[in-house]
């Protein structure tokens, strides 16, 4: 697995940000990134998953693949940011 990046750690060591933390959310939201639900969170997606699971209920899945597509997306960007400042 050595051609993983953690880009947590690479913010946390070579970056100074003006955010609460340096998780995705706080740091994609710095970035101008919106989650498309922003009461969404990961524990909530994965209630959501569950809950598919449990009733079959189609909204809970589409629900928690909306979230992790944010999640991607916010993450990619954290990436790009990173790579066009190294």
């Amino acid at each position: 697995m050595d051609h993983f990046i953690d880009l947590h750690r690479v913010l946390k060591k070579a970056f100074v940000l003006p955010v609460e933390g340096y998780g995705l959310k706080p740091v994609s939201k710095w970035l101008g990134f919106k989650y498309r639900n922003p009461r969404s969170s990961a524990t909530q997606s994965m209630l959501w998953y569950r809950l598919w699971l449990d009733t079959g209920n189609r909204q809970y899945l589409d629900d928690s693949v909306l979230y992790n597509e944010d999640d991607c997306q916010a993450t990619k960007l954290i990436k790009d940011w990173i790579a066009i400042r190294s």
